[in-house]
């Protein structure tokens, strides 16, 4: 595999948004809204939010990467991405998130929708999962990293670690996007 490019920690993206809501779209559901709860301390929560312009161009860069593939959603954080995902037709997307309360809100999102057989919510530190990862023998997947926001400031070795970790394990074939 070739080397992994530096990785640039400037100009964010997207913005650094209080709240948020999430339409699915290119599936059935998508006239279907989400918002974000409050955090355990009764605040917006501040999650690297994906607005829907970003999400489609994200997927439409994948293109045909999603149908028949499964999709890793690592620092899942809302879930957006991996759901919508399961929405281009990813076989089944998981969820990496360390905070209880947002893994119990994608498990509920996945009910929502009605596709909780096609996705799984694991409740993990990223960055040891990553140590311990072996992906599936031969078969390409997609991994999509985005970060909270706090790990490009105070924890940007081990993101890199793990993305150099991430990166030699990959099947051929495989995508692996990082959104920062």
């Amino acid at each position: 595999m070739p080397e992994i490019p530096s990785v640039f920690v400037s100009g964010q993206i997207l913005e650094r948004l209080h709240c948020c809501a999430a339409r699915k779209i290119h599936d059935p559901h998508r006239r279907r809204h989400t918002s974000w709860p409050e955090d355990h301390r009764g605040r917006q929560r501040r999650t690297p939010a994906y607005p829907q312009r970003v999400r489609e161009s994200f997927f439409s860069i994948l293109g045909n990467a999603i149908p028949g593939r499964p999709f890793i959603d690592v620092f899942a954080g809302t879930g957006v991405i991996g759901i919508e995902a399961i929405s281009r037709g990813a076989t089944l997307a998981t969820f990496l998130e360390k905070d209880p309360k947002s893994a119990a809100d994608i498990l509920r999102y996945l009910r929502d929708f009605d596709v909780v057989d096609e996705g799984l919510v694991l409740r993990t530190d990223v960055y040891r999962w990553a140590e311990r990862w072996i992906p599936p023998l031969g078969k390409p997947l997609n991994l999509s990293l985005s970060p909270p926001f706090k790990d490009f400031d105070d924890n940007v070795p081990a993101f890199v670690r793990s993305v150099r970790l991430l990166w030699d394990e990959l099947p051929d074939e495989s995508a692996m996007t990082i959104q920062s």
